[in-house]
């Protein structure tokens, strides 16, 4: 029986994830300012596999925090956590689209967040101001829309990590894959 290293080789890619990332400081040596009302979104761009970081600080007040990202088509965001922040009482919305939502019932997943959800996938969380949820835990490809807000006027500075994978097919597609090669084998040897 022969193997064919090609068909190997492309597999072995497929399921192999690669070590890139993408970093996005507000305050860093651009001195970029996320966006703080709808109508100035600031937008971070494609997410690469692997581990993504977004950091930011709120100012003192009512500062909002609006940022957009895409998930690139055949990848799929695995977690969202926030792994660094101080208190307990930041509001955290995401929604699908490009414009982030104003009301609970338009995000996907709207909460309060904090120390308390440290380094846990946001988006497997238990939903709250009449936001739908997100059942798998996992975004696939598209663009999605954040509100991050201090509610008690702090001065709070914070990290976000988006994990990115290349999306897994679905059972019946892994099977229809295997078959076709399976028959051009077959077809192969007559």
């Amino acid at each position: 029986m022969k193997i064919y290293p090609s068909l190997l080789g492309c597999s072995f890619l497929c399921l192999c994830p690669l070590a890139s990332a993408f970093t996005f400081a507000e305050m860093d040596a651009s001195g970029g300012e996320f966006g703080d009302t709808i109508a100035t979104v600031t937008s971070l761009g494609a997410t690469s596999l692997g581990i993504n970081t977004i950091t930011g600080q709120i100012s003192a007040g009512n500062d909002r925090e609006y940022f957009n990202f895409t998930i690139p088509s055949g990848f799929q965001l695995d977690s969202l956590s926030l792994t660094a922040v101080d208190g307990d009482t930041h509001f955290f919305g995401i929604n699908s689209g490009a414009v982030p939502a104003d009301a609970g019932a338009d995000f996907l997943f709207a909460g309060l967040v904090g120390d308390s959800v440290l380094n846990q996938n946001l988006l497997a969380l238990t939903p709250g101001f009449g936001s739908s949820g997100i059942a798998s835990g996992t975004l696939g490809a598209g663009d999605y829309s954040v509100l991050f807000n201090e509610t008690n006027g702090s001065v709070i500075d914070y990290e976000f990590t988006l994990v990115t994978s290349q999306a897994v097919p679905e059972p019946s597609s892994v099977f229809l894959l295997g078959l076709t090669g399976l028959l051009g084998l077959v077809r192969r040897r007559r």
